[in-house]
């Protein structure tokens, strides 16, 4: 099964759904103006192909003559080279031409919908260039030299990409369910006086955003580092590091909280079973979608499950927080085997605050 599948968004209020965390500067709708858009033109004078956005910077000739240098945006690079871009495609001297947003806060920034270079065919913002990149190794040993399945590798969900025209985010998973909080849940959301436009998603300012589905989040290629005592997921997103200690049956009495806690596995036949605490306090998380935090006391458990037949491992988890939640909560996704490697993620945001 190839990664660079092509589905249609169909479901178009997902996108909607963390609208309210969106009005910060990441927000499509609070960055940019999406109600028109302009063409224009200009020669490109560089290129950041960072995440979580690229930007390509231009100079502009107006009608007096003046030349200002331009700046706007397109997707993260590590999602852009998975659909086949390269940063050799914006080479200085390059004519570009893009049909674009206009930022809400800066006059000479945008977003780009469509772009042209030195008159050729126009390319959509979400638009696949490429198929396969590399074929994937079919002598991989489906054991480790321990006898456990092999996980490791390069892992990314598979691609989401709208069709052309559609302004959507790249969101790659289904809608979070509705969880009730205890009053405590309450107490704590209250207390966080979170207005709109405040930083709710967790990825504005280089950190982490959603800490169960940030594996899967716009599809960013993962890594896994599998020895018999510790499996290390690599994330592809914001480059977190989550340790599986599988040397251990009880968690430490004294864990020093952290984003992706402190996790213990073991093999149940052919499934892996991880099991974490110590995670920090969540302020507020799009896991939940509707602004509740959970605690210290949040607690997961992950079953992973390796498909030799589509080169996939399947997740599905339960997380519960007895202190903030009434409900346990219950989701699954898959990764399977990338056609490109995994890339440090190396946050540089350039967005206008």
């Amino acid at each position: 099964m190839t990664l660079f599948m092509k589905t249609r968004f169909l479901n178009l209020w997902v996108s909607l759904l963390f609208a309210p965390a969106a009005s910060a500067h990441h927000g499509t709708s609070g960055q940019f103006d999406l109600s028109t858009e302009f063409t224009i033109g200009g020669v490109i004078t560089d290129v950041a192909f960072v995440n979580p956005h690229a930007y390509v910077y231009f100079d502009v000739a107006d009608n007096n003559g003046e030349v200002i240098n331009w700046h706007c945006e397109m997707r993260g690079a590590n999602v852009l080279m998975r659909s086949g871009w390269s940063k050799e495609m914006f080479a200085t001297g390059t004519r570009i031409d893009l049909l674009a947003k206009p930022s809400r806060k800066e006059p000479t920034t945008c977003y780009i919908e469509t772009i042209s270079f030195n008159g050729g065919a126009t390319i959509q913002r979400y638009q696949q260039l490429e198929e396969n990149k590399s074929e994937i190794s079919a002598k991989r040993p489906l054991r480790t030299a321990w006898g456990t399945p092999n996980i490791a590798g390069d892992w990314a969900a598979v691609q989401h990409l709208p069709d052309p025209g559609d302004i959507v985010p790249n969101f790659s998973g289904s809608r979070p369910p509705r969880i009730n909080l205890t009053p405590a849940g309450t107490a704590a959301v209250a207390a966080a006086k979170l207005a709109e436009g405040d930083n709710i998603t967790g990825r504005l300012d280089c950190t982490p955003r959603d800490v169960m589905n940030d594996w899967i989040y716009n599809q960013n290629p993962n890594r896994i580092i599998q020895a018999a005592d510790k499996i290390t997921f690599l994330q592809g997103f914001m480059d977190v590091v989550k340790e599986i200690h599988m040397n251990m049956e009880q968690h430490p009495e004294n864990i020093e909280p952290s984003w992706n806690g402190h996790s213990i596995g073991r093999w149940e036949g052919d499934v892996l079973v991880v099991d974490t605490i110590g995670y920090t306090l969540a302020q507020a998380t799009p896991l939940l979608s509707r602004g509740p935090v959970h605690s210290q006391q949040f607690h997961t458990v992950e079953r992973y499950t390796l498909d030799v037949e589509n080169n996939a491992i399947h997740r599905t988890y339960v997380a519960e927080d007895p202190l903030f939640w009434e409900d346990t909560m219950s989701r699954e996704d898959t990764v399977y085997l990338s056609d490109i490697p995994y890339a440090p993620y190396n946050c540089d945001d350039r967005a206008v605050e």
